[in-house]
């Protein structure tokens, strides 16, 4: 009888212990995977990349259709390009107030596989004209990027104008980087 009161306490312990591991198993339940269609989830997974300590071991230990996913995001794949006059704003750059100025604006951006904004590179010209002439102008650029892209620098602004040009010409050239598997380059002109 005793032998039988303690195969059966064995017994009731194990059942115990069984039933509590499923219990656990239960509780913690399937894991879902991340959707790696969803640009904001990609956008999360790259933000968490790049604040981990060494950002391409971090890269290297995402699951293949992470990685996959993270370089869609990040490759270009089109160039958006925008123009627009803004009357009567060049003047506090310039000279003279009393005449007709105004700010050219033109905007390249640069987008990823999920039509994501990776680059952008901006020129504004400020000038003004008296109806006849160019009286003067001054050109400055601008950049944003979404990490790891980054701003290189311009490798170019130039600009010509002066006492009786009808016509303002400016131009300038951006260089931006980014390497995540392997180094990409852009570099866009006005």
């Amino acid at each position: 009888m005793k032998f039988h009161k303690t195969i059966l306490t064995l017994l009731a312990v194990m059942l115990a212990v069984i039933g509590t591991t499923a219990t656990v198993v239960q509780a913690e339940g399937p894991t879902e995977s991340p959707d790696y269609t969803d640009a904001e989830t990609v956008k999360g997974i790259i933000e968490q990349v790049m604040a981990a300590p060494d950002p391409e071991e971090a890269f290297a230990a995402l699951t293949p259709e992470a990685q996959a996913a993270v370089e869609k995001y990040l490759t270009p794949v089109s160039t958006e390009t925008t123009s627009e006059l803004i009357p009567g704003t060049g003047g506090d750059y310039l000279y003279d107030q009393s005449y007709d100025c105004d700010t050219q604006r033109v905007e390249h951006v640069r987008r990823g596989g999920f039509g994501n904004p990776v680059a952008k590179y901006r020129s504004r010209t400020y000038f003004c004209y008296d109806g006849e002439e160019v009286l003067s102008a001054d050109v400055t650029t601008g950049w944003w990027v979404f990490p790891p892209w980054r701003f290189i620098e311009d490798i170019f602004i130039r600009e010509s104008w002066g006492p009786h040009d009808q016509w303002h010409i400016d131009r300038a050239k951006g260089s931006f980087k980014v390497c995540i598997i392997v180094c990409r380059t852009w570099k866009p002109q006005m």
